[in-house]
This record gives structure tokens, C-alpha cells and sequence, in this order.
């Protein structure tokens, strides 16, 4: 498995840097050389790698999130606030209804069958937008209207929203009884309680390197031990109480 670890980032780096010698993206790049490695192409990785390759993908996305948390800007949130509220529903609402009318004229799919196409091609991946928003934060594109942090805090929380409607059309498909208004509630709650949940112990986090000056190695591993410790208390929680983890993490960072 180690040789396989090897594989994927010696090639991943060297397609990165390929697509961007041609001015193209080096996230393509890692994408198709992930695809060729993996099992359904040139099956370069041991079958051990597959098995914990959702691991790997969490903490990879944990590791994003937490960038996007500390290159987050205190006053430009406040500032863009209400728009990236906006731009969290309004955009990924026009996505579900787009497909939801097109897809079964279109692909043969029932009503239903659309609006769950739709929630799945409206949500945002933040392993794409956050390293692109942070590169524009480097480069200062947009910064003076908070372009950058306004998508960075809309995609955390559209995900939200989008993952409460899928949820509650795939209820539909079963045949059971779905609590729309349950539902509905927990997007606001589940928000509320995955900010809170990362501020908390990022505070504490704070008060504790203040206190004890650990080197930065330390520090990384201690963050990112807390913030993997925050996703697994969303799985455990998860039909209890609605929490976002993924909010959580990057408010640990902010």
C-alpha cells in the first residue's frame, strides 16, 4: 500500500505540473491521472488502497477546509454576510428546478428521479472551490469585494442545504413518511450547531497554544486531530441531532 501511496503522489504532482505548464488547470490534471491509476483504467494501486481510500479523501477534504477557516477575514464576512446567505439557496433552488424540468424530457427520468439528479448536480465541492478562492486571496483577485470569502462561505453552506433536500426526496422514493417541516428546520439548526461546534474548541485551541508554546508541527497535527474528531461526532450524530461538520472545521480554522 505504500507503493501505492507513492503512485498516486508522484503522479498526481507531475500531472499538476504538466496542465499547468500548458496554462491548464493541475486539479484536471490530478483528476485524469487519479483515473487512469485507479482500478477501472491501469489498475496501478493495491486493493488495500481502494479500502481506505474514503480516509484519505476525508482527510484531504478536512485539510482544505481548514485553509479555507484561516484564510476566512473577520470583517469581509461580516461585510458580504447576507449575500453569501443568498448565494448559499438562491443558485443551487434554479439548479434543482432547471433539471427537474428538463431531465425527463430530456434523459426519461420521472419528476422525482429529476429532483434528485438535480440536488446532486446543484451541490458544490469544496476540494474545487476552496483551493481556487484561496489561490485568488494570494493573488488579491476580488479581495475588495470580498468575492473570494463570499464563495467560500456560500459553498460550505449550500452543501448543507442541498444534502437536507436530497434527503428528503430520497425519503420520497421509499414510499414513507417524510417530516418536511422537521426537515426544513434542521437546515437552520444544523448550520447554527456546525459553526458552533468548530468555534468552540477552535477557541479552545487558541487559549492552548497561547498557553503552551508548541512548535508548528505540533500544532498542525493537534488541529487537524480535532477537526477529524469533529467529523466522526457528525457520523455519530447523525439521525440525533443535525450537525455540519463541514462548517464545524472551517470555523476550528476561522
Amino acid at each position: 500500500m505504500a507503493f501505492s501511496l507513492a503512485i498516486i503522489i508522484v503522479v498526481g504532482l507531475l500531472a499538476d505540473a504538466i496542465f499547468r505548464r500548458f496554462k491548464l488547470p493541475g486539479l484536471v490534471g490530478m483528476l485524469l491521472a487519479g483515473v487512469l491509476a485507479g482500478p477501472y483504467a491501469l489498475d496501478l494501486l493495491a486493493p488495500d488502497m481502494m479500502l481506505v481510500s474514503y480516509d484519505f479523501r476525508l482527510i484531504a477534504l478536512i485539510v482544505i477546509l481548514l485553509r479555507a477557516g484561516f484564510e476566512l477575514r473577520r470583517d469581509t464576512l461580516h461585510r458580504v454576510g447576507t449575500a453569501a446567505l443568498t448565494m448559499s439557496c438562491v443558485p443551487a433552488v434554479f439548479e434543482i428546478v432547471g433539471v427537474t424540468l428538463l431531465a425527463p424530457y430530456l434523459l426519461g427520468l420521472t419528476w422525482l428521479e429529476s429532483a434528485i439528479l438535480g440536488c446532486i448536480l446543484g451541490a458544490v465541492s469544496p476540494a474545487v472551490v476552496v483551493p481556487l478562492m484561496i489561490d485568488f486571496m494570494e493573488r488579491g483577485k476580488g479581495e475588495d469585494k470580498g468575492i473570494p470569502t463570499l464563495i467560500l462561505a456560500a459553498s460550505s453552506i449550500d452543501d448543507v442545504f442541498v444534502i437536507v433536500i436530497f434527503t428528503i426526496l430520497m425519503g420520497m422514493t421509499g414510499g414513507g413518511a417524510v417530516n418536511w417541516a422537521w426537515q426544513i428546520a434542521g437546515i437552520p439548526v444544523s448550520i447554527i450547531l456546525g459553526i458552533v461546534s468548530g468555534l468552540v474548541p477552535g477557541y479552545l485551541l487558541w487559549l492552548l497554544f497561547r498557553r503552551y508554546d508548541l512548535r508548528p508541527p505540533r500544532r498542525t497535527i493537534v488541529v487537524l486531530g480535532v477537526a477529524i474528531g469533529l467529523m466522526w461526532l457528525e457520523k455519530a450524530l447523525h439521525g440525533i441531532v443535525p450537525l455540519a461538520g463541514l462548517l464545524g472545521v472551517m470555523a476550528i480554522g476561522f
